[in-house]
């Protein structure tokens, strides 16, 4: 197991605890929505300083960015996850409160919340639009919305974009 593995392997575990701990404070009546969504938003930021490898990105990348880097090989790319955090965190402090729970939180990770695709800072301001409580259905539409193209691209074909030297 990597260095990075390991870390995120630790930092899933522990989150579980806090998960289930904060479970009772999140479902109190004494609890407000105000505070329910600083819990939300609290465990969301938690799931945006997990490790994020190279394995969790999708191979897609936006036609925009794609273009600009063509263009121009130092462009930003910003690495735009295709499940919002706040929600995730919603998702998760719910999963978390059952007992029996079937899969851990570093699966869930890996196979949904930790996903993320390449796009330009611009981008990700429009998508984020689309990707709050009450207007996110799927990354699919979330995109389609914000009219963002993705193409794929293998990593050692951005590897050359990012490589190539200006004319």
């Amino acid at each position: 197991m990597t260095k990075t593995e390991n870390q995120l392997n630790e930092r899933c575990l522990i989150m579980e605890k806090i998960l289930v701990a904060l479970s009772p404070v999140y479902f109190d009546k004494e609890t407000n929505d105000n505070q329910r969504r600083l819990i939300e938003t609290t465990i969301g930021a938690a799931i945006f300083y997990l490790p994020q490898g190279q394995k969790y990105w999708t191979g897609q990348i936006s036609l925009v960015a794609l273009e600009a880097l063509k263009l121009d090989p130092k462009t930003t790319l910003t690495k735009e996850h295709q499940f919002p955090r706040k929600i995730a965190a919603k998702e998760l402090i719910y999963y978390f409160r059952a007992e029996n729970k079937e899969v851990s939180l570093l699966e869930l990770y890996e196979k949904k919340y930790g996903k993320y695709n390449l796009v330009t800072p611009s981008e990700n301001k429009k998508v984020s639009a689309e990707q709050r409580e009450g207007v996110f259905e799927n990354i699919e539409i979330a995109y389609k919305k914000a009219r963002i193209e993705l193409v794929n691209i293998t990593v050692e074909e951005l590897s050359k974009l990012r490589k190539k030297l200006p004319e």
